[in-house]
């Protein structure tokens, strides 16, 4: 459980100084486009993970998932 605390504090700590960077290194006319990727590409992650989930949820039986 503290390994997995440690994991969510590291990347919750990330993610603001990843966005700066994105923002600061980006054109000044991208700068937004450069900085909402980043939010983005995290939404898109979660979504394909809960899609992910569901299909291999649907498509083996309990016992299957339990093994």
């Amino acid at each position: 459980m503290f390994a997995r605390l440690l994991q969510g504090f590291s990347a919750g700590g990330e993610f603001g100084s990843d966005t700066a960077l994105l923002i600061e290194a980006a054109p000044f006319s991208r700068c937004g486009d450069y900085g909402s990727f980043q939010m983005a590409s995290q939404a898109a992650s979660l979504l394909l993970g809960a899609v992910v989930g569901t299909a291999i949820s649907r498509g083996l039986s309990p016992a299957s998932l339990e093994s």
